[in-house]
């Protein structure tokens, strides 16, 4: 069984023969820093079967990557929000907003979308034509052409505060600023499907530690009918939808399955024996605890973690993909723990 067949299986549940590997958030960079080739061979004794299109992933081009990698504390993106951090192995937080005052809308042009043609493009064509036909899997992650998000594109633009008082006001503004992101990402949803994707990722954390950021008859009102239009927009392409978000989600993740999510990537150890109850129903990107002590104990006692996790959260046919959202501060040996569990699991 290939990769393209066992990631097709594990989501459909078809009875992959084995848990698919997802090799989307080593922190790579980190990781190659930190343990050097050590780090590489261990990724090459246990290939991934899915990957992200695009960037800096392969194994070649890690190295290279981490040469010409270039820190900068503060930088504006293409959003117009400006961005500071104090390491680079982190995102940072934005710390200007150019929409923190609404008298700025009516001027703000959103950034340009990348070309749906041209020998670049058809570059980027062949390369996933050729993934396919080597039996591999095309994720395309949306963010990296600065979309995907939604709920964070939002926070960046206006604020977290503000953003707040605006779904509680109901800002006609914030509707069509929410409607303006949307139709962009549609853009670079066709744009995905044109290139060959199998999958396209999303990407907006809800989630507090204990509960949804605002309250869920809010989301539903104003957030699930924008998703709505993205998924449709994927299905109708006949590719799968992958969903990260972080936190204390268990209130929407009903109506995330209502909505046509295919592959979902939360903190399955936050929410536990609750989340449970959507095994069979949902595919789990599933990875460790990455708050608890536990992925800083014995290789063993770190195994039987993610034992516990496939029990809990997949089934007999299925619907599991594993190995994402890895930290930099994991050993090697507990990475290598859990990529065994992963591995080892027949279904």
């Amino acid at each position: 069984m290939n990769s393209r067949e066992r990631i097709i299986k594990a989501i459909e549940f078809k009875k992959p023969d084995r848990i698919p590997i997802f090799r989307g958030d080593y922190g790579l960079r980190p990781l190659f820093w930190k343990y050097g080739d050590n780090f590489l061979n261990l990724l090459k004794k246990y290939p991934a079967d899915l990957k992200w299109f695009g960037g800096n992933y392969s194994l070649e081009t890690i190295p290279k990557a981490n040469k010409d990698i270039a820190f900068h504390a503060k930088s504006t993106d293409v959003w117009g929000v400006t961005w500071e951090r104090a390491d680079p192995r982190i995102v940072g937080i934005p710390t200007v907003h150019p929409l923190s005052n609404w008298s700025k809308f009516k001027t703000y042009k959103l950034p340009d979308l990348p070309p749906d043609s041209g020998e670049k493009f058809e570059k980027e064509r062949e390369k996933a034509s050729e993934i396919k036909a080597q039996g591999g899997f095309v994720l395309v992650p949306l963010w990296t052409h600065s979309g995907s998000r939604l709920f964070e594109k939002l926070q960046e633009l206006r604020g977290y505060e503000n953003l707040m008082i605006d779904l509680i006001e109901e800002r006609k503004e914030l509707e069509e600023l929410a409607d303006m992101i949307v139709e962009f990402n549609l853009s670079l949803i066709k744009r995905a499907i044109k290139l060959g994707a199998d999958m396209i990722n999303f990407a907006d954390d809800w989630g507090t530690q204990q509960a949804l950021m605002i309250n869920p008859s809010l989301w539903r009102k104003f957030f699930k009918p924008r998703y709505k239009r993205l998924f449709d927009a994927i299905h109708k392409g006949n590719a799968y939808v992958h969903f990260h978000s972080c936190g204390y989600t268990i209130e929407i993740i009903p109506d995330l399955i209502e909505l046509g999510v295919d592959v979902l990537q939360c903190q399955s150890f936050l929410m536990k024996k609750e989340l449970s109850q959507f095994a069979g129903k949902i595919c789990f990107d599933l990875y460790g605890d990455r708050q608890g002590g536990i992925k800083h104990g014995f290789p063993d006692e770190f195994k039987k973690h993610i034992r516990h996790l496939i029990k809990m959260f997949g089934t007999e046919k299925g619907g599991i993909i594993g190995g994402s959202g890895v930290d930099p501060d994991l050993s090697l040996e507990n990475l290598e723990a859990m990529l065994e569990a992963f591995i080892e699991r027949k279904n």
